[in-house]
């Protein structure tokens, strides 16, 4: 490995002269100056570490303990089943009724850029985005490229991110075929252009890997003005 590269593998904790492959690995110089036959061997060990290798246990305890949980209210459960996930928890889910959650911007097939609206299950919750990520209108600001893209797969001929096309989106989701759909506030908000904020990086409400800017955003009004008819 050349000097200067990130390391693809850490050492374990706790564990002498054990190492883990680091998350996100795919990501760094050291991973992509390998030769193809090497990164699919750091493939294979990354997967099997980080979604098969206590599969069977996670899948186990999940069963033992989930449906104590859901039976306790009659609340609706939703899981949070992003990013990454043991390959058991869709079966799991599925198998005690828990709704899945699908955010349009992260597709949970294999290839897909973007969530396909029409293919979604019925039993989840389908949002435009959560807390730890930028408003629609902030990430539609990041990529002009992607943003042509996204609305290209919604057959949108919009070539300029207004409330409109924010409007145009969030309308999508309701033709999907998910039980709920639930919006962010600034998402909501940002229906009107007369809310927009100078910034819409500012209306972030958490950046996980920022300490120093987490859970910070307030609503920039007051109720009063909030009940006021759009005009």
């Amino acid at each position: 490995m050349k000097k200067g590269l990130e390391t693809l593998f850490i050492p374990a904790p706790n564990e002498k002269d054990k190492y883990i492959p680091r998350i996100e690995l795919h990501k760094t110089k050291a991973y992509q100056v390998l030769s193809e036959e090497q990164k699919q061997a750091i493939n294979a060990i990354y997967e099997d570490f980080y979604f098969h290798r206590h599969n069977d246990f996670w899948k186990q305890k999940a069963l033992e303990k989930l449906p104590a949980l859901i039976n306790a209210t009659k609340m609706t459960a939703c899981g949070e089943d992003l990013g990454m996930i043991p390959a058991c928890v869709p079966e799991v889910m599925q198998q005690l009724g828990i709704m899945s959650l699908e955010v349009q911007r992260m597709p949970k097939v294999f290839g897909h850029q973007f969530v396909q609206t029409e293919d979604l299950p019925e039993n989840c919750v389908y949002t435009t985005g959560t807390h730890d990520m930028p408003t629609l209108r902030g990430w539609l600001a990041e990529d002009r490229v992607r943003t042509r893209q996204f609305l290209d797969s919604l057959d949108l001929d919009d070539r300029k991110v207004t409330a409109k096309t924010l409007k145009k989106v969030m309308d999508k989701h309701l033709d999907s075929p998910s039980k709920w759909n639930i919006y962010p506030l600034q998402d909501l908000l940002d229906l009107n252009e007369k809310n927009w904020s100078p910034n819409p990086t500012e209306d972030q409400i958490n950046v996980p890997a920022n300490a120093k800017n987490q859970w910070k955003w307030r609503m920039g009004m007051n109720l009063e003005t909030l009940l006021q008819p759009i005009q």
